[in-house]
């Protein structure tokens, strides 16, 4: 059985740029020829092809009427000329609207955020990792001291919605040095893993610890027994919040600051 090769989308973007170029060099080449052969004058037809590509109003009426006027032949040349302008300025109009599109579709907004998140966290921020209810209390109070922080989150739903808030947010997992990175945990101040699973707030002190030996570390532990674990990883502090507020931890930080 004889396979069909299959295109990608960016070759068919690229065959159909390639034939949209070759027909209007053809059609350019055409008006040439016909305008130069009825006026024996290059340079009216180099200015009739170029206003029928390029002038979004169209055909100048006076100027066919003027090249045509010698034969009716001549006027029907003209008119299948200007119909060929048509259908190749829509093309070309058509090809350029359907780029935009496809630019605008696939353009990486979230991407585009974090750039320009990770440019604003220069340096002195405190990161939040895992957004659960003692995050929120933390973020709240963080805001209401005027501080600089962003979230990482690996929930996709949960993202969007902090981000619709105004939050600065990294989408992906804070046990990552990749994701950590996007944080810009090497400038920060602070790292609070508020995670409810103690086994990925210990997992994001050791990566974090091991990144930044510096930064300041706070966990959450759920387990009374996890909190010695914390500390042997790296945590500057481990807290649990039925022991303390969150509200606490968000002043302590923010007054050392």
């Amino acid at each position: 059985m004889v396979s069909i090769p299959k295109l990608s989308e960016e070759g068919i973007a690229d065959n159909a740029l390639v034939w949209l170029v070759t027909a209007t060099v053809i059609f350019a080449a055409v008006s040439l020829y016909a305008i130069f052969s009825i006026s024996d004058n290059a340079y009216l037809a180099g200015y009739y092809t170029l206003s029928t590509l390029l002038d979004s109003s169209g055909v100048n009426l006076g100027l066919l009427t003027s090249i045509a006027a010698e034969s009716s032949y001549n006027f029907y040349l003209i008119v299948a000329i200007s119909v060929l302008d048509g259908i190749t300025k829509m093309a070309i109009i058509g090809f350029v609207i359907a780029a935009f599109i496809d630019f605008i579709t696939k353009v990486d907004i979230r991407t585009r955020m974090l750039v320009f998140t990770r440019k604003r966290l220069a340096k002195n921020h405190v990161i939040v990792c895992g957004y659960s209810t003692l995050a929120e209390k933390l973020c709240n109070e963080l805001k209401a001291k005027g501080a600089t922080f962003v979230i990482v989150e690996k929930d996709p739903l949960k993202a969007d919605t902090l981000t619709d808030l105004g939050y600065f947010v990294v989408d992906g997992d804070f046990t990552k040095a990749e994701t950590l990175d996007k944080a810009s945990v090497k400038s920060a101040k602070a790292v609070i893993f508020s995670s409810k699973n103690d086994f990925e707030n210990l997992l994001g002190v050791i990566t974090t610890r091991y990144i930044n030996e510096n930064v300041n570390i706070i966990s959450r532990a759920r387990d009374e027994d996890n909190v010695s674990r914390m500390h042997k990883a790296g945590a500057s502090l481990c807290v649990i919040p039925e022991a303390l507020a969150g509200l606490e931890i968000g002043a302590s930080i923010v007054s050392n600051m």
